[in-house]
């Protein structure tokens, strides 16, 4: 499913079939959101039971070259990425472990 983020960032998320244990938010490498990683929600909320989200740090310009992202790279809105990142995190109620995954660019 698809949220929206208070910044006005969307983030997909996958639930698990029980309550979740644990709270996942993903910031994915330079090519942003894609099957790949809705796949890696799917998977990882199905097999260890997380809710687990993915934001898009490039939200709007999904369109983007990989050369046109590495160019804008310098131009992320860091502070809005955490933002996000941790609004992610709060899809779960209660003291369930909160956690932050990066990937290559995201994991930066």
């Amino acid at each position: 499913m698809r949220i929206l983020l208070p910044s006005g960032n969307d983030a997909y998320v996958a639930m698990p079939a029980e309550p979740p244990t644990a709270s996942v938010a993903i910031c994915p490498d330079i090519l942003g959101v894609r099957p790949l990683f809705i796949d890696m929600c799917d998977q990882l909320a199905a097999s260890h039971g997380w809710a687990v989200s993915v934001i898009d740090p490039f939200p709007g310009l999904g369109e983007l070259s990989l050369e046109d992202r590495i160019e804008s790279v310098g131009g992320l809105d860091h502070p809005r990425i955490i933002e996000d990142l941790l609004s992610a995190t709060e899809i779960v109620d209660g003291d369930a472990p909160r956690v932050v995954l990066g990937f290559c660019m995201g994991g930066m």
